[in-house]
């Protein structure tokens, strides 16, 4: 099977990572400075619009980032960083489409082109990324040849989306009040209207073929890569189910604000399960060999959300207590919040930290002891001792094979685990391929 290769510097990866989260959560900050307020955008008005479109590109854009600067010939992580930053557009583009409207004056041509922008590739380019990603995942090559009709069956209909709606004659569906620049006659609008139908029934028969491929390949695959894509594809099941409601009622339907903008919100908040549940394959399962990179990334993530909704909180808690007593407003209100972030940072990073070494990356926390090494079971093969570069230590390399029915596994550290378990095992160093599925350790000699 021939890879989907992508020959970009893993710097550049990283840099546009880095640069979407920190557009994001800027636009995140003016928006709360702003008061919050409604703004002028089809699905995405109030705070509950506002939501997915902070939390799903901070994810995608952040983890893509790691992958493609690491992995940079595996093409999960470009499109995970394309995902990113599509909707990571979005928030900034509204913002200015609320400026330009406050400012009781006609769209200026950098905004009327910047909303026709993110309308017309927005959502198209997420969700054509979206699909291929699933049916590429996780080793960036379709399941045998046949299988990439479904990718290029995929591509055709992500792309006709993005040309019916980018020319639609009825105007901008994200911005009803922004006229489209793009726009074809008025008279073709059932012509339009017809492709885009057809493109979203492309889009919806290309996510039930990657939802298939990548059963598939959980099903024809070995114990190692089936503990790998079992929560994938139980994330992908979600963000379907989210995603196509919203898809239907937007290009489809037309649904009213309320409901779709409902709809949108589920739908990008449930996104953010895929690239979790790949963070997660990753970390606990080293799907990618960057468990260390990506289980800090699930650290600081987390951190960021939290310590924003912190400060939003704090600023509004505290001016309004000023506000209560003095009768007016104050900058104390801001210097007692930053301290209130400050005083809490250090906890919560170690708390945070804790939780992702205990429950994603599966190793032992930080200042618990080790578990106690026994004599290597039966049915293991012969053990031999090996001197390690830069150590006095000696260590004994043992190839453990699955014997059970249940793919458990016998552990050289005197019980019987699963392999899903030994793949957590901080002794681990290497596992077979699935025809010959051999687990090898490196557990410290008995003192």
């Amino acid at each position: 099977m021939a890879r989907w290769h992508v020959r970009l510097p893993p710097l550049l990866a990283a840099g546009i990572g880095a640069l979407t989260v920190g557009v994001v959560l800027l636009s995140l900050l003016v928006w709360i400075a702003r008061g919050m307020a409604d703004m002028p955008v089809s699905f995405g008005r109030t705070p509950v619009g506002v939501l997915g479109l902070v939390l799903s590109p901070i994810f995608y854009a952040a983890i893509g980032g790691i992958l493609a600067s690491r992995q940079p010939s595996n093409v999960i992580g470009w499109l995970f960083l394309a995902i990113g930053v599509s909707l990571g557009i979005m928030l900034p583009v509204n913002l200015l489409v609320t400026a330009a409207h406050e400012s009781l004056q006609p769209a200026s041509d950098i905004v009327v082109w910047a909303a026709w922008a993110r309308t017309a590739f927005g959502t198209p380019v997420v969700l054509t990324a979206a699909v291929v990603a699933v049916q590429l995942f996780p080793d960036g090559a379709p399941m045998a040849r046949r299988w990439r009709a479904g990718i290029w069956l995929g591509l055709v209909a992500g792309s006709l989306l993005l040309v019916t709606t980018a020319v639609d004659p009825v105007g901008l569906i994200t911005y009803p009040s922004i006229p489209n620049p793009a726009a074809l006659p008025y008279e073709s609008r059932g012509v339009v209207g017809a492709l885009r139908i057809a493109s979203v029934g492309g889009i919806l028969a290309t996510t039930g073929v990657a939802i298939a491929s990548l059963w598939l390949r959980y099903r024809r695959g070995g114990p190692v890569l089936q503990a790998q894509l079992r929560w994938i594809l139980l994330a992908v099941v979600l963000t379907v189910a989210a995603a196509v409601p919203f898809v239907v009622a937007r290009y489809v339907l037309r649904a009213d604000d309320p409901t779709g903008e409902v709809l949108a919100a589920i739908a990008q908040v449930s996104s953010c399960a895929f690239p979790l549940a790949a963070a997660f394959a990753i970390s606990r399962y080293r799907l990618f060999d960057i468990d260390v990179v990506i289980g800090r990334t699930l650290v600081y993530l987390p951190m960021m959300a939290v310590m924003g909704g912190i400060y939003s909180a704090g600023i509004a808690l505290f001016q309004r207590l000023f506000v209560a007593v003095t009768g007016s407003e104050s900058d104390v209100a801001i210097v007692l919040t930053i301290l209130v972030v400050a005083s809490v940072f250090t906890p919560l990073r170690r708390s945070l930290e804790a939780v992702v070494d205990r429950r994603f990356a599966g190793t032992v926390p930080r200042g618990a002891a080790r578990a106690p090494v026994l004599p290597p079971v039966a049915r293991t093969a012969p053990a031999h001792t090996t001197d390690q570069p830069g150590s006095t230590t000696a260590v004994r390399r043992v190839h453990v094979a699955p014997v059970a029915a249940d793919d458990s596994v016998p552990c050289p550290l005197g019980s019987g685990r699963r392999v899903g378990d030994c793949l957590r095992c901080p002794y681990l160093t290497g596992i077979g391929d699935v025809a010959d599925l051999t687990i090898v350790c490196e557990p410290p000699l008995p003192a």
